[in-house]
């Protein structure tokens, strides 16, 4: 097996950390369909994770995208598929029909399945579940219409990172590679955090622990803050679901007055709404380049390596078997949601969504 083989350097390590995966999820889809997506890079475990867990049929969603075509996606997915010994489980299709989504029980919020709206929605099955691949309060409402779910009766969950291998730590680390490729040591370097999530406090748990100087603030308009910039290496956004622009034309602060503040000073973008154009004009560094929006990552788990992604996809399946095993037993509202968290790792929509 060559290296780079679909677009993964080490399809053996991968391979078998599905196996792993699969194995202490006690992952078990035996006669259950899932609709999920078809990817290149680290990506691609999703519908082989499925396969290997004995889904009776995997329908993986492909689209043109600036990381390939869908025919070269396809033959990414179905090469590792057949190199993992699954691929005769997995069928790559180019669109969402609605004899694809009818027969799907488990839908995922990955790739070109999203968004599920109410056209989607329409399609589905009576029995089928959809399991976020992410924590709850992750919830994107653009990603899925939950209140067209919600009409039809099909369940929506969130997956628990710290009970999925503890992933959500995983954070921490992505932060520092990003922060490595601007060439910041880390190590006794200022680093200022901006946050008011679970992203902000745990970059700050291990960056410290890494060996920086590091505050954390809310928002860039607090006093503190600003007395805070003078002589930072770094500033880190770390704000998931602050709606305000943080550094940009109508942010907490402009790039203008970024850049005359700290001269110098450089952003990672982990995740928020932040103008990155604009602080490329002031001659700042920061990455990545292309401008990030509220909801959104800077960068994926998969940056680091298949892993993250690896065990986040296998739990978000399992809390699919277990949402889907429970519908199918009738438990519904209160005892269904109190069934599923005992039994997987699976979380609760907050109630304000």
């Amino acid at each position: 097996m060559s290296a780079g083989f679909c677009g993964l350097s080490n399809p053996f390590r991968v391979r078998r950390l599905i196996r792993e995966a699969v194995s202490q999820n006690s992952l078990d889809l035996n006669g259950i369909t899932v609709l999920t997506e078809a990817a290149s890079g680290n990506f691609v475990v999703t519908p082989v994770i499925a396969a290997a867990a004995d889904a009776e049929k995997v329908w993986a969603i492909a689209a043109d995208s600036m990381y390939g075509s869908k025919e070269q996606v396809k033959t990414f997915t179905i090469s590792f598929a057949e190199f993992c010994g699954v691929s005769d489980r997995i069928e790559v299709v180019f669109n969402k029909s609605p004899d694809v989504l009818n027969s799907s029980q488990i839908v995922t919020n990955l790739g070109f399945v999203r968004p599920v709206n109410s056209d989607m929605i329409k399609h589905l099955n009576d029995g089928a579940v959809i399991p976020l691949m992410c924590e709850g309060w992750e919830f994107r409402s653009s990603d899925i219409d939950l209140k067209a779910c919600r009409e039809k009766g099909i369940p929506v969950m969130g997956t628990d990172e710290d009970a999925a291998g503890e992933t959500f730590n995983y954070v921490g680390f992505l932060c520092a590679k990003m922060i490595f490729n601007l060439e910041i040591e880390i190590y006794k370097s200022r680093i200022l955090i901006v946050g008011s999530d679970r992203f902000s406090s745990t970059v700050e748990r291990w960056l410290t622990i890494m060996g920086a100087d590091t505050c954390r603030f809310n928002n860039l308009r607090e006093q503190n803050a600003r007395i805070a910039l003078d002589n930072a290496d770094c500033i880190v956004i770390a704000d998931y679901k602050e709606p305000e622009c943080i550094i940009g034309n109508d942010g907490q602060i402009t790039a203008e007055e970024l850049a005359g503040a700290v001269p110098g000073v450089s952003v990672i973008v982990l995740c928020g709404n932040v103008g990155c154009d604009e602080i490329k004009s002031c001659g700042l560094r920061v990455y990545p380049e292309t401008r990030c929006e509220t909801a959104r990552m800077g960068q994926t788990l998969s940056l680091l390596g298949p892993k993250p992604v690896v065990y986040l996809h296998a739990a978000g399946l399992k809390v699919g078997e277990v949402m889907f095993k429970a519908k199918r037993q009738g438990l519904k509202g209160k005892e269904f949601e109190e069934f599923v968290v005992k039994n997987s790792p699976a979380q609760k929509i907050p109630d304000h969504f």
